[in-house]
Parts: structure tokens; C-alpha cells; sequence
């Protein structure tokens, strides 16, 4: 950033060069002047006004020089540079300002119209009008060798920044104020802590400043990515903010102190690195550019659907990027085409300007530079990974407060990321464990819990005399269904699941309790075959079939106890969602059917609204049913996932209190759409009524539409997250009373609707299905299940030798 000796052998004379490095000094004082000695010194004494009134002189006097060095220098380009500075500086810290109040019930970008910034502003345009004049004198007056990138230069051009611009209202106020809180410092009492805020406050401005020499030169430089990466941060943190706003506050604070800041200077960072990657500067910007954009528009488009934010374990789903688009509302693919298009023109248009010229030339010196960012990421990152008793280590800027002061990591990722940052979701979900230590963890606990279910399971089986591997499984997964007249002011012309609402009458049914609202299918899907409950893993985790999964030293499923050739999986779309193909494999499933992907693919296929029918999936386990043998079929249907969009019947409407012309037709689509639901669920469980042999089906929403606007949930938030099931058998069984279950038990529900015998596994999932429908407290069982599940993933293993555990 500074080069003096390069800039002593360019033509300066031995009286200038004091001139402009005292004048730098003398700069700093402005605060001083105005804050410290406003605060803690008595200025209506004689000494008190003799230093204030000094260092005013100084200040004028300094200014007075560094306006006429510019003025000598003769550039017209660093009056623009001036004016560059200014507005980027105003946007800079608007943005900062705004991402912190982007919660607020009356939020606005810009609080003040378009006359605060130009207030008192006529003495700054005589100012610079008189500046134009004088630098056109200057450039007729003897040859100068000044370089551009001179250290002298900018600070010259930053000394008149802060001479022109330093009295200026919204300078004072946005900057010095709300930026740097110079008046809390001030009052501090501690002089050296003020200088300090000083410096790093000129040193921004000159970072401004320097930035904008290089690229009204076209010329790139480390001063000019880096700045670039801070703007291109900012912007990503406010629209990232913006994306999840909730007017509402948490703890009595719309964001939590640092949040904003921790979060751009982690975009800073990883953005500053693309940059030195690319090592092109204009390449590099256009790049930053549209990654930032289509960031944005995830994250937005994300948390309308789902009320979650966008979280690093998405990156999973690029290779499944059709369906992905096929979220994404046609406007926002016009305008990534669009600003393609422009980004590409201006490749061409700077090619030999900027793209050609690399930001850093020398090899080793790029990979120093490389290190610095790098090594700041690995240490947030270990400072992170270092967390005991959910605090870090105290006393580092920003990081502890935000991590230690407020702990909200038992709400969910929306909670977490709108008022502690989506970065900070980020880092978490990098660093935290899959699930925490349990205290009581050791070889010898996991031999006694081993011990106690092998009793338990053998305590249940004396009451049971069936076999779930005698007769075949169903499991459907419902895509999206959960009845809307559960939901506070939703009232719709005629119930749209009254076959449903029959069969949970008359059989084992209820309520689930949900993990995710708006999706989470995956997670839902998972905890229904294995058993493991979600809820125990760390709340970091995001999809189980990516992060859990792979870190099982075992895989416990329902449908281990019935032959491979005999397991099917049947999704009405593609395969590689939510990495299935390869979770089935896993699981010894031999036959996948699937729409795209698969070797098999789905027959008789019909399109009710924007997806495959559940018709269509009822169709393909019907045609697939072997009377002779006990087969285990897992389906995961597709008709009611977003988008929702059916015509008839037009008897079936739905009104929401308070709802938009918009969201009460998404809802009416939806309503219908469970209609259809409702009659080929009744039809499907009546044409099983006809073989001859036992056939269980084990039916549930894995969870609501991402349709409801907050307000709904505002007096029962219990019921965002509520969806309902049942367990149906085509003979005779008990009726099993179930108020209220999770999705992970129902392998224990399925074995006690058909009074089938219990794995010591199995005996354990009964009793904490059994503390499930009792009470929203964690018992003694869930815990003995957590001590399970850290064995199995970060644990040591101690159940390799006990695998007959699960059998």
C-alpha cells in the first residue's frame, strides 16, 4: 500500500514531501478536536481554547496546502476521484447502517431523502469548482513527474477528502458517529484508544481513495481487489439480511452487536481469495459479480419457500440443477441472462484495459498474499472448532461477543442467521460437531444401555407373537400434506381430507411433529426408515443424508429385516435428490424406480397440477406387489410439492385472514391438490384390501407447504410444524392411541400397530416413542438414544462388536 522510496526518486522537491506527511498527521486531529477535547477538556479555559484553536489552525493551514499540492499536481481525474470516493463512501456505510435495521417495522435503505446528503453542500461545490480551476492552471505550469499511484499522491487527494467533505453533515453523522462511534470512544476517556479510531478511520478513507486512483487509471492492484472485496461484501451482506427480514424483535435487539461486521468480513475474506485465485482483476469483479447475485436470489428464493436461509450444504443440490430452476421464478433466469450478457460485454470491452494484467505478478508474492486471508479464515474457522460449553475463547473482537453474549443456537437456522448473520449459520455449520458429547459417554455406558434394551425387547416380546418381516411394508412419505384447517383464519368451502380424516379415526393416527417447515423432506425420510431422531443432532446440521449419513459406522433401517431383492424405493422425480440413489444403494435397496435417473423408470405416468401424479405413484407400488413374498416399498411422492397450481375443482377455494389475492391462490391450489390426495389415498388403501396377504401402510406429510405468511403462526406456533399421519393395515390390528409422534417413531409405532416382535434397537425406540406422545420434555430414553447416535457417528464405536443390537 505505501511505497516512500519509490516516490522519493519520482521528482518531489525536499519541501513538499514534509509538507504533505505533516499535514496527514494534522488530519488526524479532526476527531480530536471535535470529540475528545469537546468531552474531557475544559475548553473555556485559556489552555483549553489555546489547543483547541491550534490545532483548528493546523487543520486549516494543513488543508490550505494539500488543496494547493492537488491543485499542482494538474490531474482532472482526482477531482473525480474525489467525488468517486464520496458517493461510494455514502453507499458503504448506508449499506452497513441499513443491514443493521433491516428488522425494523418501518425499515428503509436510506432513513434521510436525498437533501441530507446535500445539505450544507453549496461551500463543497464552490470548493470543488474553484479546485477544477486551479488543477487546470496546474497542468499548464511546468512538467511534473508525479506518479499516479504515488503513496504521496493519495494521501494528498485523502487530506482534501477529508478538508472538502469532513464538516458535512452526513459526514459527520454516518462516519465519524454511527460507523466509528467516535463519541463513545471519546468519552472512554483514553486518548491512545481515539487516536486509534483515528487512524483506522483515515486509513479507510485512503483505502477509498487509493482504490478509485487505480481504477479511474485502469490500472489493478492488492489496494484496489481488496477495497473491491469489501464493497462487493457489503452489498452481499445487506441483500443476504434483507432476504430473511422479520419485523420483529429477539432479546429486545433487531441484530445482535457484531453480527453485521463478522459477516463482512467473512465475505471480505473468501471474496479477497477469489480474487487473488483469478489473479485478473476485471475477470475477477464480474465473477464476484454474479456469484454474489445468484447468492442472493438463492437465499431469498429459499427462504420464501422454506423459511430457512441459504446454508453451504445446498451446494449439494447443483447437481440437480433442472429441478433446482424449476423453483426459480422466470424473472430472476431473465436477469441472470441479462447481467451474463452485460458482464460478458464488458470482458470484451476491458480486455485490454484490465483483463490481460494481472493483480499480483510475481508468484511468490501471490501466494504470500494469498496466506493472509487464508490464514485469517483457518483462524476463525479453529477459534470456531475450539467451542466449549457453546462459548469460544474471550476476548477476540466481534467473534466472542457474538458467539458468547447471546446463545439462540437451540432456534432454528432462520433465527440464527437473521439476527447473528447467514455467515455466521456458515461458520457453524462448518466447525460445530454432528451432535454434542454426551457426559455420560463410555465403553461402559453404551454396554449397560446395550444390557437394559436387550432386557426391554425381551420384556415387549412376551406380549408379541408377529413378525414385521411376515408381511409387507409401505411407508409413504405424503409430499406437503398437512390439513389446512389446522392453521388460526384459514376457512375453506369443504374439508379436503375427509377420507384421510376417517382412516385416522378408525386406525393407529394422529399428529407428527415435524422437523422442518417448507422442506426438510430428506430429514423426515431419513428418521422414518432409521430411527435416529434429527432433533438430537447438533442444530448446524442441515440435510442428514449428507452430513449424518456418511458418518454412520451403521446404518439401522426398518428395512434391513427384509431381503434386498425384496426392497423398493419409488420417487416420482430424480433420483440423485437429496444423494437418495446412493442412500438406497446403501441400504440394500436392489430396485429403485424413479422418473429421471434410474435404470427402471415410473409407468403409467400422469401430471395432476405442476408435478407427477400420487395416482401415478400408487399405480407403481400396486403393479409391483408380489403376493408370494414380504416386501418393503418406501415412497416419496411429488404431486403436492411446490409450485401448487390447479384449476379444479372450482368448488374447492380457501380464504386466509389477512392473506394476499396471491397467497389465498397458492392456498386454494394447494387445497385442491390434497383433494386429489385425499380420493387416490382412499382408492390406493382399498385396492391393497384386495391381495391376499398382510400388507401395512405407514402414511404421513413430512411437512407443511412453505406457503403461509408468519402472521398465521403467530398464536400457535406449534402448528408451522404439524402435520398428520396414520398407520393402516389391510387386516384386522388394534387401534394404537398416538397423540402426537415424530417422524422417527414410527419403526416403533409400525411394531406396536401390528404387534410385531422388537429388535433390542426397536425396544428403545418404543420407549422414547412412548416419551414422545407423553410429553415435549426429553426423557430418559431419548437420551439413551443420543448416547446411541454419538456412538455411531462421533463416538468410537463401541457398538462394532454388538451389532446383533440391532437385529
Amino acid at each position: 500500500m505505501f511505497d516512500f522510496e519509490g516516490d522519493s526518486r519520482k521528482g518531489f522537491s525536499s519541501l513538499i514531501l514534509p509538507i504533505i506527511l505533516i499535514s496527514t498527521i494534522i488530519t488526524l486531529f479532526y476527531p480530536i478536536v471535535f470529540t475528545y477535547f469537546s468531552n474531557n477538556s475544559d475548553t473555556t479555559t485559556f489552555v483549553g481554547l489555546l489547543i483547541k484553536n491550534l490545532l483548528l489552525i493546523s487543520i486549516l493551514v494543513g488543508s490550505i496546502l494539500n488543496f494547493l499540492i492537488l491543485a499542482y499536481i494538474g490531474r482532472i481525474r482526482n477531482v473525480f476521484v474525489l467525488l468517486a470516493s464520496a458517493v461510494s463512501l455514502i453507499f458503504i456505510v448506508q449499506g452497513i447502517e441499513a443491514s443493521e435495521k433491516v428488522n425494523f417495522e418501518t425499515f428503509s435503505f436510506f432513513e434521510q431523502d436525498i437533501h441530507y446528503y446535500f445539505s450544507d453542500a453549496f461551500p463543497i461545490f464552490y470548493q470543488l469548482i474553484f479546485l477544477v480551476l486551479l488543477t487546470f492552471v496546474g497542468s499548464k505550469v511546468d512538467k511534473k513527474n508525479i506518479p499516479i499511484k504515488s503513496v504521496f499522491t493519495n494521501l494528498v487527494i485523502s487530506n482534501v477528502f477529508f478538508a472538502i467533505f469532513s464538516n458535512l453533515k452526513w459526514f459527520k453523522e454516518l462516519y465519524w458517529i454511527r460507523l466509528f462511534n467516535i463519541e463513545i470512544v471519546s468519552q472512554s476517556g483514553n486518548i491512545w484508544i481515539l487516536l486509534f479510531t483515528s487512524i483506522c478511520a483515515y486509513l479507510l478513507i485512503y483505502l477509498i481513495v487509493k482504490s478509485w486512483n487505480m481504477f479511474l487509471h485502469m490500472q489493478s492492484s492488492i489496494t484496489l481487489t481488496l477495497f473491491s472485496s469489501f464493497v462487493f461484501a457489503v452489498v452481499c451482506n445487506y441483500y443476504l439480511q434483507f432476504g430473511i427480514r422479520k419485523e420483529e424483535m429477539l432479546l429486545e435487539r433487531y441484530i445482535f452487536p457484531g453480527a453485521i461486521w463478522f459477516q463482512i468480513l467473512i465475505l471480505s475474506t473468501v471474496f479477497f481469495i477469489i480474487y487473488m485465485l483469478i489473479n485478473r482483476y476485471m475477470l475477477g469483479t464480474i465473477c464476484l459479480g454474479l456469484l454474489v447475485y445468484i447468492l442472493n436470489v438463492a437465499n431469498s428464493i429459499k427462504f420464501e419457500l422454506r423459511n430457512e436461509p441459504l446454508l453451504y450444504t445446498d451446494l449439494t443440490w447443483l447437481k440437480d440443477i433442472q429441478l433446482v430452476l424449476s423453483f426459480v421464478d422466470s424473472k430472476y433466469v431473465g436477469q441472470l441472462i441479462l447481467y451474463s450478457s452485460i458482464a460478458f460485454f464488458c470482458v470484451f470491452l476491458f480486455m485490454r484495459k484490465f483483463q490481460n494484467k494481472k493483480i499480483v505478478k510475481q508468484p511468490i508474492k501471490r501466494l504470500l498474499v494469498l496466506m493472509v486471508p487464508i490464514g485469517l479464515f483457518s483462524f476463525i474457522l479453529n477459534v470456531f472448532e475450539a467451542e466449549k460449553d457453546k462459548k469460544i475463547v474471550s476476548g477476540i473482537p466481534i467473534i466472542s461477543n457474538l458467539n458468547n453474549n447471546y446463545d439462540i443456537g437451540w432456534l432454528s437456522f432462520a433465527e440464527n442467521a437473521r439476527y447473528k448473520s447467514v455467515a455466521y449459520v456458515w461458520i457453524k455449520q462448518l466447525t460445530k460437531p454432528l451432535i454434542d458429547k454426551p457426559a455420560q459417554y463410555s465403553k461402559t455406558s453404551i454396554e449397560k444401555l446395550i444390557n437394559k434394551y436387550k432386557s426391554e425387547s425381551e420384556q415387549i416380546n412376551k406380549e408379541r407373537n408377529a413378525n414385521i418381516e411376515d408381511e409387507t411394508i409401505i411407508f409413504v412419505l405424503s409430499e406437503s400434506l398437512s390439513d389446512p384447517l389446522r392453521q388460526t383464519g384459514v376457512k375453506l368451502t369443504q374439508d379436503v381430507l375427509p377420507n384421510i380424516h376417517e382412516i385416522i379415526q378408525k386406525n393407529t393416527g394422529g399428529t407428527m411433529i415435524s422437523d422442518g417447515y417448507g422442506g426438510g423432506t430428506a430429514n423426515m425420510e431419513f428418521q422414518a426408515l432409521t430411527g435416529l431422531a434429527y432433533r438430537s443432532f447438533s442444530d448446524s446440521v442441515s440435510i442428514a443424508y449428507t452430513e449424518i449419513v456418511p458418518n454412520l459406522s451403521y446404518f439401522p433401517s426398518i428395512s434391513n429385516q427384509f431381503q434386498s431383492k425384496n426392497r423398493y424405493v419409488i420417487h416420482p422425480s430424480n433420483s440423485t435428490n437429496y444423494n437418495r440413489k446412493t442412500i438406497y444403494s446403501s441400504l440394500g435397496f436392489e430396485k429403485f424406480i424413479s422418473h429421471l435417473n434410474t435404470d427402471e423408470k415410473m409407468q403409467s405416468v400422469e401430471v395432476v397440477g405442476a408435478n407427477i401424479s400420487d395416482r401415478t405413484a400408487y399405480l407403481n407400488v400396486l403393479n409391483r406387489i408380489d403376493e408370494t413374498s414380504s416386501q418393503f416399498f418406501s415412497l416419496i411422492t411429488m404431486q403436492n410439492h411446490i409450485p401448487h397450481n390447479l384449476d379444479s375443482p372450482s368448488s374447492i377455494q380457501a380464504m386466509g385472514e389477512d392473506f394476499t389475492v396471491e397467497e389465498n391462490a397458492s392456498l386454494t391450489s394447494y387445497a385442491r391438490l390434497l383433494s386429489v390426495t385425499d380420493r387416490e389415498t382412499k382408492e390406493f388403501l382399498g385396492k391393497l384390501s384386495e391381495f391376499d396377504k398382510k400388507i401395512t401402510v405407514v402414511f404421513y406429510g413430512d411437512h407443511l407447504p412453505g406457503i403461509y405468511p408468519d402472521t398465521v403462526f403467530k398464536n400457535n406456533p406449534e402448528s408451522q410444524y404439524t402435520t398428520d399421519f396414520f398407520i393402516w393395515s389391510n387386516y384386522q390390528t388394534k387401534k394404537t392411541e398416538f397423540e402426537r409422534v415424530y417422524s422417527s417413531d414410527f419403526i416403533a409405532a409400525l411394531l406396536e400397530h401390528t404387534n410385531a416382535k422388537v429388535t433390542p434397537y426397536q425396544a428403545l425406540l418404543t420407549r422414547v416413542a412412548e416419551e414422545s406422545n407423553n410429553s415435549i420434555v426429553d426423557g430418559e430414553a431419548l437420551n439413551d438414544l443420543k448416547l446411541l447416535e454419538y456412538d455411531l457417528t462421533e463416538g468410537k464405536n463401541y457398538l462394532k462388536n454388538s451389532l446383533d443390537f440391532f437385529e
